[in-house]
């Protein structure tokens, strides 16, 4: 009753309301068949809040739209009959039909074979050496610190090695009669860096395309 007066009634005509709550919600009321449409009043068979409102504002009394079954009179009809008393189950006789079972809900199959491990994904490997799955390990490019390329460390460098075969061939030697006191002496050119980096250059860019 305290929530009736939350509630404003808007008639219709006699038997019909509209019914707006200060929450926000708006309801329609039918007396003659006793509905709202909360469906609180059809489902418990006693007027609503919104129902009472609209039953208040009519000057009527709500105990007259409250459903049969909740007088005297049911209440009566329903326990007309008397409610024999039985004996205890040591005294009740033995049944020739099969006494009822509870559901087998939770309880495993023992038909096939057991499996202990579950369905692995693609991208997962099994560690032999501890029990349990992992992902596999996100392996990074790897780069060449000397020339520069992806694909090999400065281990394997294979650019390295070319320059230094390359430097070896291209070195100038000493004349073989340099050593010939009546000759003249010839410069040589072996231990410079000089010609060291045209060849390390050179085949820098011949490796990257250029």
């Amino acid at each position: 009753m305290e929530k009736v007066a939350d509630c404003i009634p808007i008639k219709s005509i006699d038997i019909h309301y509209q019914v707006r709550c200060f929450d926000g919600g708006q309801y329609t009321v039918d007396l003659q068949h006793y509905t709202c449409t909360c469906r609180a009043w059809q489902l418990s068979g006693i007027p609503c809040t919104h129902s009472l409102c609209a039953i208040l504002s009519e000057g009527l009394d709500p105990d007259d739209f409250v459903h049969k079954f909740y007088t005297i009179d049911m209440y009566k009809v329903a326990y007309q009959y008397p409610i024999y008393g039985i004996s205890y189950d040591a005294l009740w006789g033995e049944s020739l039909y099969i006494p009822p079972l509870p559901p087998d809900f939770g309880r495993k199959s023992t038909k096939g074979k057991r499996v202990k491990k579950r369905r692995r994904e693609e991208d997962e490997s099994v560690n032999k050496q501890k029990k349990g799955t992992r992902l596999k390990k996100q392996q990074k490019t790897v780069k060449c610190r000397r020339c520069g390329l992806k694909g090999h460390n400065s281990l394997t460098c294979v650019v390295q090695r070319d320059i230094i075969v390359a430097v070896h061939r291209f070195e100038v030697r000493p004349h073989p009669l340099s050593h010939v006191s009546n000759r003249p002496s010839i410069p040589s050119v072996e231990g410079t860096n000089y010609t060291k980096n045209i060849v390390y250059h050179e085949v820098l860019n011949a490796a990257n395309g250029n």
